[in-house]
């Protein structure tokens, strides 16, 4: 996870626009608003992070989306 971080703090902060992931023990602090579209912008950016760190690392492995294109042929 350590690895992860530094990526999943700059989504959290330029996507979500939220100062730190740290629990402050606040409700004001530690709960926020957000709307649908910035969730799925942050699950696409994280998923789309995750992706590339595989083929980056030798890892060959289909993606959801490529094995639904690869069988609806």
């Amino acid at each position: 996870m350590k690895g992860q971080q530094p990526a999943i703090d700059d989504i959290a902060s330029q996507i979500l626009k939220l100062e730190t992931l740290d629990t402050r023990n606040s409700d004001e602090l530690d709960f926020h608003e957000l709307a649908v579209w910035q969730i799925k912008e942050a699950l696409q950016a994280a998923y789309n992070t995750g992706e590339k760190a595989g083929y980056d690392n030798g890892c060959e492995y289909m993606s959801w989306e490529r094995e639904q294109e690869r069988t609806n042929k």
